[in-house]
């Protein structure tokens, strides 16, 4: 008869794993304020590695390749916190603002309706439904000075926010320099009884990851642009907004259209 195979981990083992999973985690959590720049310059490097491959088959330096893709994914991140996110604070403010004039509007085009019907124009009672967002815009608006103060009152909070607009274009232009270098003495520290397998698993999720991260951030992209053009065509308000938020969360098929529709 064949010898049974062996388990390929013990209990102990596997109780092990789940105990420095969990151990990671916390720290991970604990750590997150320090590690969120170097998060984010990974995952810039990440994305903007393939481009730099590309430019370096065109016979660029890698030194060039990675200043042009650096360039550029500084200039659409200036160009997204400079214009694109003080617009989408107005739009969201003037929302908030203009907001009780939607539900009064909202309320004269249904109680013809609800009279037709035989139903009480009351039954929809917006009028408390204003009041609580007056009052929740109003406690939102100390809240949010409150915070503002604390910040500029706290030093070190102004100096880690300085410190990560400093430390992120740092990290993420070093990264994308030295990423293959990166990759393969990662590899090399790898077991060579399970290198090979590995390698070979660890490529397939790459490209599948890969492909799908950045096929679904241009579908976003796009489909807001999309959105925000044709909202603003037909002389939408708020075409920005409605247009970033059905954007977004068009990840999920077809969500982003019911959901731009239903916000227009």
């Amino acid at each position: 008869m064949e010898a049974e195979s062996k388990p390929l981990m013990s209990d102990a083992n596997k109780f092990l794993l789940v105990v420095l999973f969990v151990i990671a985690g916390w720290l991970l959590f604990e750590l997150s304020p320090v590690l969120m720049p170097f998060f984010i310059a990974t995952l810039f490097a990440y994305l903007g590695d393939p481009l730099v491959d590309k430019l370096e088959s065109w016979k660029l330096s890698r030194t060039m390749s990675v200043s042009l893709v650096f360039a550029a994914i500084f200039i659409v991140v200036a160009l997204m916190l400079l214009v694109m996110l003080p617009l989408l604070s107005a739009q969201i403010a003037k929302l908030f603002t203009n907001l009780p004039d939607y539900l009064t509007q909202t309320q004269r085009l249904i109680e013809p309706w609800l009279n037709s019907v035989g139903l009480p124009t009351d039954v929809f009672n917006f009028q408390t439904v204003k009041q609580a967002l007056s009052q929740y815009w109003s406690e939102v608006g100390q809240v949010a000075g409150g915070i503002f103060s604390y910040m500029t009152r706290s030093g070190m909070v102004l100096v880690q926010w300085l410190g990560n607009l400093v430390l992120i274009p740092v990290l993420t232009f070093y990264l994308l320099r030295d990423w293959d270098i990166l990759v393969a003495r990662f590899r090399e520290l790898l077991p060579r009884r399970y290198a090979e397998t590995f390698i070979e698993m660890s490529v397939q999720c790459d490209d599948m990851l890969a492909g799908f991260m950045r096929g679904q951030l241009m579908v976003m992209f796009s489909l807001a642009v999309i959105y925000t053009l044709g909202l603003t065509l037909i002389g939408l308000e708020l075409a920005l907004l409605l247009g970033v938020i059905a954007g977004l969360v068009s990840f999920v098929p077809y969500l982003g259209l019911i959901v731009g529709i239903l916000l227009a």
